[in-house]
């Protein structure tokens, strides 16, 4: 984690907008650089099994009830204005990306394999969840690699791109 606060330390300015990688991105950046460490040399920051699931575990449990906390005033007084539309509208906004994304994986992208498909669907939205019903199903680890790598690649640029999306909404409103 200390790597991490450091790598979130850095800052830049990309077409004039500031941009700073943060503490979320640094942590997952070290996470992704002390892991594939790990994969050369097994004993390093080697883990007890029981451990590894419990700190994962409570570290998803924190963030939800952190973002449940944060959020949940403002989802009562948007629900009350809004009632049956914004539920509807999250059905939209939440399944149809799914399905299309879906289909794209499997006909244009030629992942032939469902499972595999899947596991690139659930790794780009970041759903973990989604992750563990799909390992329940498989009932092997066929859907770990196109998880993983569509995971990393999805919270790198969520976090990064965001403060840019901003700057530019900023600056063309301006």
């Amino acid at each position: 984690m200390t790597l991490g606060i450091l790598i979130g330390q850095i800052h830049f300015s990309l077409f004039g907008i500031p941009v700073t990688i943060g503490s979320g991105v640094g942590c997952l950046v070290s996470g992704l650089i002390l892991g594939w460490a790990r994969s050369r040399h097994p004993r390093f920051a080697s883990l007890p099994m029981g451990a590894s699931n419990f700190l994962r575990d409570f570290g998803l449990a924190v963030f939800v009830g952190l973002v449940g906390l944060t959020a949940g005033p403002q989802a009562v007084v948007t629900i009350k204005e809004y009632g049956m539309t914004l539920l509807f509208l999250g059905f939209g906004v939440t399944l149809i990306p799914q399905i299309i994304t879906f289909y794209f994986s499997y006909y244009v992208l030629r992942i032939k394999n469902p499972i595999e498909a899947m596991g690139c669907l659930v790794g780009g939205r970041s759903a973990n969840p989604g992750f563990a019903a799909l390992l329940d199903k498989a009932g092997n680890a066929t859907p770990v690699f196109s998880f993983t790598v569509t995971y990393a690649v999805a919270n790198v640029l969520l976090t990064l791109w965001g403060p840019i999306i901003i700057g530019i909404i900023t600056q063309n409103a301006s």
